[in-house]
């Protein structure tokens, strides 16, 4: 039906072309003809700025890490992203500690770990594109386990490693050779859209986000420190029965937000961009959140008790 109407178009306005190019010594026909393509152009601009709206998505959730009070390493709960964690504090400085183990102070948790959730979502939610930018996300689920696999995919888009982001956006990530178990692979590539461009933008103190821009969509992800607490709320009774006072937990608010190009949402091209930035956002929040990652849990543990979520 589409192609048909734009064939009825395009042949009425070569008819009238061809007439008014004959009749072109007629001042009245040349002068019906532009007025009748300024009015027909005052209306379709008019009719687009109308109704072509702005094309948006926005997630917001609230990502927690669980750590030992002592040397703020992550503690054994089963949490799709604490292996990033791991690697990105087994090489942390500890602060001096007093004498009185009860001066240390829990809000350093959220200093450190905060470029740590930064590493860990830019590793989780770029994993899915190793195969190529526009693969077909397929996310295999298990007993305990959700795997990510990328099939087909066209491997002409930007290629990045994460090490290459790390350079671009300053940051200064060290990483402990002795604890082969936790070695990043910092050297994997990933595709990004073609000409997509990258930043990292310093907020605040507490607040950045990482902006991925191309010519069809803007994708943004925020993260901001919330608050650091002794103990870990509910899972006081699984990790920890005897002291809480041992753990302590940070937490974060993370946002991503995908904005379209209005002048290119019709575009051919638009529903493949379009389909990478949910991609990255759907991983986000499936992956990051602690109320998704809370009801997995209450799940697992009706089904296999306690160490369904603590373990390595």
């Amino acid at each position: 039906m589409k192609i048909s109407f734009i064939a009825l178009a395009v042949f009425i306005i070569l008819g009238i072309s061809c007439y008014t190019w004959f009749n072109r010594a007629s001042d009245r026909v040349v002068l019906t003809f532009f007025t009748a393509m300024f009015v027909g152009a005052i209306g379709f601009t008019a009719k687009e700025a109308i109704s072509n709206k702005v094309e948006s998505r926005s997630e917001e959730i609230s990502v927690a890490t669980f750590y030992g009070r002592r040397d703020y390493r992550p503690i054994l709960l089963r949490l799709p992203y604490r292996t990033e964690l791991t690697i990105f504090t087994q090489s942390a400085t500890i602060p001096a500690r007093t004498p009185d183990d009860s001066h240390i102070d829990i809000s350093y948790g959220a200093d450190l770990y905060f470029p740590a959730i930064t590493y860990a979502i830019l590793s989780k939610s770029l994993s899915a594109f190793s195969g190529g930018w526009d693969s077909e996300i397929v996310r295999l689920k298990g007993p305990g386990f959700t795997n990510i696999q990328s099939r087909g995919g066209s491997r002409t888009g930007t290629k990045v490693t994460l090490n290459e982001l790390y350079d671009s956006f300053g940051f200064d990530v060290e990483f402990d050779e002795d604890q082969q178990a936790f070695q990043p692979n910092t050297f994997q590539q990933y595709f990004l859209p073609p000409h997509t461009t990258y930043r990292l933008n310093e907020e605040t103190e507490h607040s950045r986000s990482i902006e991925f821009r191309n010519r069809y969509i803007t994708l943004t992800i925020q993260i901001q420190k919330g608050g650091s607490s002794i103990g870990i709320g509910e899972y006081d009774s699984f990790i920890s029965p005897d002291d809480n006072s041992q753990v302590g937990h940070s937490v974060f608010q993370v946002t991503g937000t995908v904005i379209q190009n209005r002048l290119l949402n019709g575009h051919p091209d638009m529903a493949r961009y379009r389909k990478w930035a949910d991609t990255v956002i759907d991983t986000i929040v499936q992956d990051f959140s602690f109320e998704a990652i809370r009801a997995r849990h209450i799940e697992d543990m009706q089904l296999r008790g306690r160490d369904a979520i603590i373990g390595l």
